[in-house]
């Protein structure tokens, strides 16, 4: 058994409706969490530890509201997990989630009162998931600097890996939304470990950025689409495919004449390239961006602005580079069927970006509604598991011809 499906999580509940406190510690306790129940809001920050796994915590109180513990447990750097919940309108509790995010906080989601059980035991199986995931994330920075351990890669695994090619390259299909037929590929890179099993690039992609290896590690990957993309044109069936760039790789004023000689080499259009890179890597590495981006674009390859909205960048500011294409952050698309602040957002990003002439790509889509909503506004293209997860490169090429 998991070493974290054994450990008992500690919990408190935070909301002055004694019956509403009772009602969710039980349940908790019944999911295996040692609970604390706390009515008296005042209580709360003698109750509370350094060592308090989960909170759930009720906005409007008496003498103390939520806003103000949300700031306590920013003060104190709080490492909980936070589930918000209320009887308030909704754009209160998501301001209350925005609140904490800002803060540096781990929120978990929001409970809209009245609670039911089936969602309350959702939230905590999400907790659980999520402290696995993330403790598994920390033990891998701590591995990688240790030299590896029994579960997880050593730096110099990564390096050989690397060295070696042994890294995959999956295909996400990329779907046009309004006649629902494959347009493109998203080109993901992806490391089964022989004995350690799947390591999830989230956590081996910043050591290579740490240790100066991710323009070895973009190399592999560009040759490895370069060469999927040369066998398709061999079988007169061009497709376009994007790969995404550190900013990093941005650094390197030489890289748009190392892409360009790389595509003559395997006798592939650069046109049939889309480079992404996230809006977060804009913002923090500018020095030389704009001179590669621009260069890049002469030697023919598209530009993708990746997981727009997650940044604080303007879309005017960043309209001032040559991009062609604009993603939309999974965090929209979520919500854009339920949501109507970020229906409202997400239909104004789309509205500016058209006006601005780019492409705009939905990611992380789902649901019917969400592509029926994102349709109606006007997206071009999504991806998402509604469509397919990401596919080794046989398993992609029989999707594709299915399509």
């Amino acid at each position: 058994m998991d070493n974290h499906e054994e450990q008992t999580f500690k919990a408190i509940v935070v909301d002055d409706d004694p019956s509403m406190c009772d009602f969710v510690a039980l349940i908790a306790a019944d999911q295996g969490l040692s609970v604390v129940s706390i009515t008296d809001p005042r209580k709360f920050k003698a109750a509370y530890s350094a060592d308090i796994d989960l909170i759930f915590l009720d906005l409007l109180m008496p003498s103390i509201d939520g806003i103000q513990l949300l700031r306590f447990l920013a003060d104190n750097q709080s490492q909980a997990v936070i589930v918000i919940m209320s009887g308030v309108d909704q754009d209160i509790l998501t301001a209350a989630e925005n609140i904490a995010t800002d803060h540096g906080l781990r929120t978990l989601g929001l409970l809209t009162k009245p609670l039911s059980p089936a969602n309350l035991i959702s939230m905590i199986d999400r907790f659980k998931s999520m402290v696995v995931a993330n403790s598994h994330k920390s033990g891998f920075a701590d591995g990688m600097a240790r030299g590896g351990s029994d579960e997880l890669p050593s730096l110099n695994e990564l390096r050989d890996v690397i060295a070696n090619r042994g890294l995959e390259v999956f295909y996400q299909p990329k779907v046009s939304l309004g006649e629902r037929r494959a347009s493109g590929a998203e080109a993901l890179v992806r490391w089964n470990h022989p004995s350690k099993g799947f390591i999830p690039p989230d956590y081996f992609v910043p050591f290579a950025e740490k240790y100066d290896l991710i323009d070895d590690l973009t190399q592999v990957v560009v040759e490895s689409v370069f060469a999927f993309s040369q066998n398709w044109l061999a079988a007169n069936a061009p497709i376009h495919f994007s790969i995404n760039l550190s900013q990093f790789n941005l650094a390197d004023l030489a890289l748009p004449q190392k892409l360009a000689d790389l595509a003559q080499k395997y006798g592939v259009p650069s046109g049939s390239f889309t480079l992404e890179i996230t809006e977060t890597g804009l913002i923090t590495h500018s020095k030389n961006d704009l001179d590669v981006l621009t260069r890049l674009r002469l030697k023919g390859f598209q530009l993708s602005i990746d997981d727009y909205g997650t940044g604080h960048s303007s879309l005017a500011r960043l309209s001032k580079m040559p991009f062609r294409e604009l993603k939309i952050d999974k965090i929209f698309v979520d919500r854009c069927d339920t949501d109507r602040d970020s229906q409202i957002i997400t239909m104004n990003t789309i509205e500016l970006a058209k006006r601005l002439g780019l492409r705009v790509v939905a990611e992380g889509i789902e649901k019917e509604s969400q592509m029926a909503v994102l349709h109606d506004l006007g997206c071009d293209q999504g991806q998402g598991y509604l469509f397919s997860k990401p596919l080794a490169h046989d398993d992609f090429r029989h999707w594709y011809q299915s399509q």
